[in-house]
């Protein structure tokens, strides 16, 4: 019995160290230990039930004899089978719990970032949609104000356009005068007029009887229509073209004779008035374009029009007040047509002196700006002299030569301008007459200079090399000469520009592609017929035999005061710098000859104007 008691307890005592081992095992063991025990579990549930006690184990059947001699030791191995039975299933249940926990929570986090997202995503487009209205409620507020203008506009058009077809629908041509509809009326009765029964007397309308009452009270005399007082004023006003540009409006007032600028004129029926002017011949009311009658040149309010003719019964005072101050302006102009010199009137005076002070204005202050002009030239030929090498000091005294003859030319012409002298005047148009003179010939002679020469494309090279011979004599015969080129030579090596070709091209494949000067092609590296093969930009290999029998192969040299400065390519460059410097100043020369060009005709007015002031005193 006490080995059987052993041999029984001895698995369940196994399985309950085994129960307390698993307690002491992780979480994650546990869920795996159960995870196991399932499909165990499944399989088992039927024989596990109440009703039916579980089969015995393999080892218990191994035993049966000993089992069968104690039944409580059955019992008790059941009760522990099912004791173990229902820890599993609380293991496995509590491990469904948890994993639907987390299931829950995991679905809960996945369902709160679709929900956050869902609402960031609905207050984005909201935020969309709310700018998209707004725009769209600018754009229609534009529109609509854009429409609203340009409606106004139609409107005001259209407005301007019925007033224009019903002011032409009132008005009536006859005789190249236009009339309203209610002012082509008889002067006599005032009554209305048609083009097929009116008559035309001095510039009057009249019906038909009236007309030939007319007729009958000047004994019916032929009528002659008088010569408008405009075309007498036309030809007294016959300027020069020259004084024409500097002089102001050639218009006369057709009542005071004096001349009417455009902001005062009034014009009625090809004449023109002052606002002043435009009155009543008779009692001096103001008068406007609707409201005036005219009458042999002269004009009248409605009122007293009518009242004149009610008066005398007729025009006939009128004529005659209006043929004496004909016969007046006609005699004036017998005299002026007449007379050897014909006297110029107060207006032509005006005009004059308009335009000689138009003139003498121009070329006073021209002359001020080159004075002001000229002393900075004088003063940067001065710095020039203090500040710089030998090299540049020699453009010094051309510099300073340029801005003395601009000062003196310049004080000449502001004095003569300022005082109106003639004579003076006569001295700056020589004097400007002769740099003009000069300014073309240079022009020229620079162009003819510049016309020869150009580079030659070497392959594999960006930059092109230069010879001497394709240049003009004149530049030959000046670089050539030994004391030219020496001064020459000095300046280039002093301009270090060989010695930077290093410093900017820092490799050989950088200077192989770079796009050098035609002085830099030319001094700074022996001709490339030459085959010396580069080291950097400012070395080259001289131990391989020349290639070619050039002679600047054998000039050039690798230290920064030889280099090629003695080698014909070297002047070639420099020939080639100096045209395309010579070509900028000969563009700039045919420019200012045609500013000074203008300033020359205008000093020949001043000069003009000045000796006719000078003559009348």
């Amino acid at each position: 019995m006490g080995e059987e008691a052993i041999l029984v307890l001895s698995p369940v005592s196994s399985k309950e160290t085994q129960e307390n081992d698993n307690k002491n095992e992780p979480k994650e063991k546990v869920e795996e230990n159960a995870l196991a025990l399932v499909p165990f579990i499944e399989d088992n549930k039927q024989k596990i039930s109440p009703s039916k006690p579980p089969p015995p184990a393999p080892e218990k059947a191994a035993d049966s004899g000993i089992q069968r001699s104690t039944g409580g030791s059955k019992d008790r191995d059941a009760a522990l089978v099912k004791v173990e039975s229902e820890k599993r299933l609380a293991l496995i249940k509590a491990w469904e719990d948890n994993e639907k926990a987390k299931a829950d929570n995991k679905a809960f986090k996945k369902l709160s970032a679709v929900g956050a997202w869902e609402n960031t995503k609905k207050a984005t487009i909201e935020f969309e949609l709310k700018q998209i209205e707004e725009e769209l409620e600018r754009k229609k507020a534009e529109y609509a104000e854009k429409m609203k203008n340009k409606m106004a506009v139609i409107h005001r058009e259209a407005e301007e356009k019925r007033t224009l077809i019903e002011a032409n629908r009132e008005m009536i041509s006859t005789n190249g005068v236009v009339y309203h509809n209610t002012c082509f009326r008889c002067n006599h009765c005032n009554g209305r007029l048609a083009l097929s029964n009116y008559s035309t007397l001095d510039g009057a309308l009249y019906c038909k009887p009236h007309f030939e009452q007319i007729l009958k009270e000047k004994g019916g005399a032929s009528l002659k229509h008088s010569t408008s007082l405009g075309k007498l004023n036309e030809l007294n006003r016959s300027p020069s073209k020259v004084s024409a540009l500097f002089s102001g409006t050639q218009d006369k007032c057709a009542a005071c004779k004096k001349t009417v600028y455009p902001l005062e004129k009034v014009t009625v029926d090809g004449e023109m008035y002052h606002k002043l002017c435009f009155k009543c011949a008779h009692g001096g009311c103001k008068l406007t374009t609707s409201s005036y009658a005219a009458f042999d040149g002269r004009l009248y309010c409605k009122p007293h029009f009518s009242q004149l003719f009610k008066e005398k019964g007729s025009y006939n005072h009128l004529s005659k007040t209006a043929s004496m101050k004909k016969n007046e302006n006609d005699q004036e102009g017998s005299s002026t047509t007449t007379a050897e010199e014909p006297i110029k009137p107060e207006e032509t005076q005006d005009y004059s002196k308009m335009s000689t002070s138009t003139s003498i204005f121009v070329i006073r202050w021209i002359n001020f700006l080159t004075m002001l002009l000229a002393v900075g030239v004088v003063g940067f030929g001065i710095w020039m002299s203090a500040h710089h090498d030998g090299c540049r000091k020699s453009l010094t005294l051309p510099v300073l030569g340029l801005g003395g003859v601009i000062f003196v030319v310049s004080i000449v012409g502001f004095l003569g301008a300022w005082k109106n002298n003639s004579i003076l005047l006569w001295i700056y148009l020589i004097m400007l007459c002769l740099i003009l003179v000069a300014i073309l010939v240079f022009t020229v002679l620079a162009f003819i200079v510049t016309n020869n020469g150009s580079g030659h494309s070497v392959n594999g090279l960006r930059y092109k090399e230069y010879q001497l011979q394709d240049y003009s004599l004149w530049f030959l015969k000046e670089l050539n000469n030994t004391h030219n080129w020496k001064h020459l030579k000095s300046c280039l090596v002093k301009t270090d520009d060989c010695s930077n070709l290093s410093r900017r091209y820092k490799t050989l494949k950088q200077y192989k592609l770079a796009k050098l000067t035609p002085i830099e092609a030319g001094c700074c590296r022996p001709p490339s017929e030459c085959g010396y093969p580069a080291v950097n930009a400012s070395h080259y290999d001289l131990s391989f035999h020349p290639t070619s029998s050039n002679k600047d192969c054998k000039l050039y040299k690798n230290s920064k005061n030889v280099k090629c400065y003695n080698c014909d390519s070297c002047k070639a460059g420099v020939a080639q710098y100096m045209k395309t410097e010579w070509r900028v100043v000969a563009i700039f020369n045919v420019i200012l000859f045609v500013v000074l060009s203008i300033i020359y005709f205008v000093g020949c007015c001043a000069r003009r104007n000045a000796a006719k002031s000078r003559s009348k005193i």
